[in-house]
């Protein structure tokens, strides 16, 4: 899904961040088989933030889809979405200028 360029300030931060969004497609795995949409609306609204803050336009976008989905609680579209995040964290590419 391609490279992302960081502002260098992030570098000590942004592997942490990264680990913390592949906690977060766990839990999200895990609310949705609970059906707790609230949960899951809650939780991407975090992330939709965080992912502009540092760069990351992408996983705010796929945040931002699966908030939308969840007011609707759409199971399926929400797992698409979390299988598109989890795609897209395993193939994130980091440059830092």
């Amino acid at each position: 899904m391609g490279k992302v360029i960081i502002n260098i300030a992030y570098k000590d931060i942004v592997p942490r961040y990264i680990e913390n969004r592949i906690d977060d497609i766990k839990k999200l795995k895990e609310l949705l088989s609970e059906k707790n949409f609230k949960a899951i609306s809650s939780l991407v609204h975090s992330i939709k933030g965080s992912g502009g803050m540092y760069g990351f336009d992408t996983i705010s976008f796929i945040a931002k889809n699966i908030e939308d989905e969840s007011r609707d609680q759409n199971k399926e579209e929400i797992l698409q979405y979390i299988e598109v995040f989890e795609k897209y964290i395993k193939e994130l590419e980091i440059q830092y200028k």
